[in-house]
């Protein structure tokens, strides 16, 4: 769209903000948004408007789908769900899986065939790079724990290392949510896209990596303790969760172009080795080192958006 530009006085300018955009954001006179200059372009975020965001929905049961429903307008940013359900089973689904994995949601109201459910903790809101670094940390003591269970061939305590996997779910599923409703703040003079674009995919990457990491343990926890390993098997875990940490630390220090390079020769490093175990065969490690390469996948999002160009 365009807008003109007014002549206020000597020497200020002005533009009008489009009435659609404003309304749908909270805009009044005399609140403030901010503008943010980038090269040719002025980027105006309604960052302190505060507008509920309600969706009414309809669940006739507690099925396996419960928690997709509810998770999806949780990370689209809704503030309050307005549910209606015809099995009264459902109410007590729905707030075992609240609590499970969808921080700062809770019931407020219910009936016998309805709830209400609102977002109580905004403040979480406001912490992005602290709960992105949580998620990523929970992944590393994951993918560590898990590979020492293994290498101990203690594998039926991998069940165990569920829960961890929940506190990767519930951080990724609220930064993601945090990305949809407020973005986040660009720390260099990027294309506004381009941090977005870098934080969710990072997010994504983190939680696609624990779903591979619990289906492993979920293959291997019935596995009798007499059931051994092949050594080149290991190495090629000890090499992905080294992988896993190096994201982490070149993620947090915004890694240089060479970095970058470096740690994708160390990703295809993996991939020889990989090939010749699974030519070979062999349960659990053909199993094994194809989910590592899964795995590896996944990191790679990880690496690329760790790198941020001066």
């Amino acid at each position: 769209m365009k807008r003109k530009i007014a002549k206020i006085g000597p020497s200020t300018l002005m533009i009008s903000l489009p009435n659609k955009w404003a309304k749908q954001h909270g805009l009044q006179k005399g609140d403030e948004v901010d503008v943010l200059e980038q090269e040719n372009s002025l980027l105006v975020h309604a960052n302190h408007a505060k507008i509920q965001k309600t969706l009414n929905i309809h669940i006739k049961n507690a099925s396996a789908f419960l928690e997709r429903v509810l998770t999806r307008p949780y990370i689209a940013g809704y503030d309050e769900l307005c549910v209606t359900f015809e099995d009264p089973s459902v109410l007590q689904k729905i707030n075992q899986t609240l609590s499970e994995g969808h921080m700062g949601f809770v019931v407020v109201e219910q009936g016998s065939r309805s709830c209400t459910i609102k977002n109580i903790a905004e403040e979480y809101e406001e912490d992005l790079d602290r709960f992105i670094n949580k998620t990523f940390l929970c992944l590393i003591t994951f993918a560590k724990e898990s590979m020492d269970l293994i290498k101990k061939r203690e594998y039926a305590k991998l069940e165990g290392l569920r829960n961890v996997y929940k506190i990767i779910i519930k951080f990724g599923r609220l930064c993601l949510r945090i990305l949809n409703k407020k973005g986040c703040k660009n720390k260099k003079n990027l294309p506004s896209h381009y941090e977005l674009t870098a934080a969710y995919s990072v997010v994504r990457s983190i939680m696609h990596s624990g779903n591979v990491l619990i289906s492993l343990c979920a293959n291997l926890k019935d596995l009798s303790p007499k059931t051994k390993i092949k050594p080149e098997t290991l190495r090629i875990c000890q090499g992905a969760v080294s992988l896993i940490e190096e994201s982490y630390a070149n993620y947090k220090k915004h890694a240089c172009l060479e970095t970058f390079y470096k740690y994708k020769q160390k990703m295809h490093s993996l991939k020889e080795p990989a090939k010749k175990i699974l030519a070979k065969g062999g349960f659990p490690d053909a199993l094994i080192v194809s989910k590592m390469l899964v795995l590896r996948e996944h990191l790679y999002p990880l690496a690329r958006y760790s790198y941020f160009p001066d």
